[in-house]
């Protein structure tokens, strides 16, 4: 696939991820369509096999039901596409410990994708968590 084509299936994942919009279930559905059965998602705290990262979109939905993907910069080289992306959402639901607290949160983050033949190999995902900690009340600011 070519670059532009790569970039292509990329802002089609995040648009439909964008879709979700609270209903846990289109997660399936679209892991099925965007990310390979052999598909890693790669984060600072370890990395998650398929079956664990439909688990962790389930917790997300579930914390966060309006979270909205903003592209902020969408690069690519080869087979990798790396997005640097804005996060939107209010947290309804509990998250890493810490019940709803109805709090508008905007955080940023970067993505890199792999893909072959339309889906996602490979994600490395790094979000501001400490920004998102900050804004939800677990840390405090400076």
């Amino acid at each position: 696939m070519s670059v532009e084509e790569n970039k292509a299936v990329v802002r089609r994942f995040i648009e439909a991820a964008n879709n979700i919009r609270g209903d846990v279930t289109k997660i399936k559905p679209f892991i099925d369509e965007f990310l390979a059965p052999t598909h890693v998602h790669h984060t600072p705290t370890g990395e998650n096999r398929l079956e664990r990262t439909v688990g962790v979109y389930n917790m997300i939905v579930g914390a966060f039901p309006d979270l909205h993907y903003t592209i902020d910069d969408i690069i690519a080289e080869g087979d990798r596409v790396v997005t640097r992306l804005t996060q939107t959402a209010t947290h309804r639901g509990p998250f890493q410990g810490i019940p709803a607290t109805g709090k508008p949160v905007s955080f940023k983050g970067v993505d890199i994708f792999k893909v072959a033949n339309g889906k996602s190999t490979d994600e490395w995902s790094f979000p501001d968590m400490l920004g998102l900690m900050q804004q939800l009340g677990a840390l405090p600011n400076r």
